[in-house]
């Protein structure tokens, strides 16, 4: 899975490109909401010492 800062730029990098302005706020946003989740997830994983590469291990 793609890292937060990785979607964030994925999201900018959308923003710029020649897609309608509506599909590109669109696509943003999405990647934008992804990134929060991740970082949501994240920060449970640490509250509990895990992290992704521990849970794939199991």
């Amino acid at each position: 899975m793609a890292t937060t800062d990785e979607m964030k730029n994925i999201a900018e990098t959308i923003r710029k490109a020649q897609y309608g302005k509506d599909v590109r706020e669109a696509i943003a946003k999405g990647f934008e909401l992804l990134a929060s989740k991740q970082d949501k997830v994240d920060g449970f994983l640490n509250s509990y010492g895990l992290d992704e590469d521990t849970l794939d291990e199991q």
